[in-house]
């Protein structure tokens, strides 16, 4: 139960960074995704057209972090077929 609770809380603090970070972000679809970048302290994003964003996950558990990774990677794989 609290694995569930970490995950939720996880992405809620998730939503709430890409939503106050989107308002003045660029916008990209998964398929122009071309290169992902785990960095100690944040993953990076980087598109075809060279827009690049980062999302702190300092705040994240491991599995947490592990479990934003795995999931950006199965949307680009997903977007890429």
């Amino acid at each position: 139960m609290r694995a569930r609770t970490a995950v939720r809380v996880a992405l809620l603090a998730l939503a709430a960074a890409v939503t106050a970070v989107a308002l003045a972000a660029p916008r990209f679809t998964w398929r122009e995704v071309e290169l992902v970048e785990p960095r100690p302290d944040a993953i990076r994003v980087r598109t075809s057209t060279g827009t690049a964003i980062a999302v702190d996950t300092r705040a994240f558990a491991p599995e947490d972090r592990t479990r934003l990774e795995r999931t950006i990677a199965r949307r680009v794989r997903e977007a890429a077929q």
